[in-house]
């Protein structure tokens, strides 16, 4: 089992507070209807928004160094 999936079952039991039988059955029930699939969840919409916010047209090195991302990525959040 994957290292993420080892911990998105660790913060399931922890948060719903079920017992590790019941969670592991769950796993495996996600795993069949999800397996293979690439679910992609965002972390940084909070950093992403403040981008946004601070972009005035003419200032992506400005943030690329800022936030310590490459220009080519700056201009991606910019159009998300």
């Amino acid at each position: 089992m994957s290292n993420n999936f080892e911990s998105f079952i660790d913060f399931t039991q922890r948060h719903l507070r079920v017992d590790r039988p019941t969670i592991d059955r769950f796993a495996r029930e996600f795993r069949q209807e999800f397996g293979g699939e690439f679910i992609y969840i965002n972390k940084n919409s909070q950093r992403n928004r403040e981008i946004k916010d601070s972009y005035n047209g003419r200032n992506v090195a400005e943030l690329a160094r800022n936030y310590g991302l490459s220009e080519r990525r700056i201009r991606e959040i910019i159009s998300e």
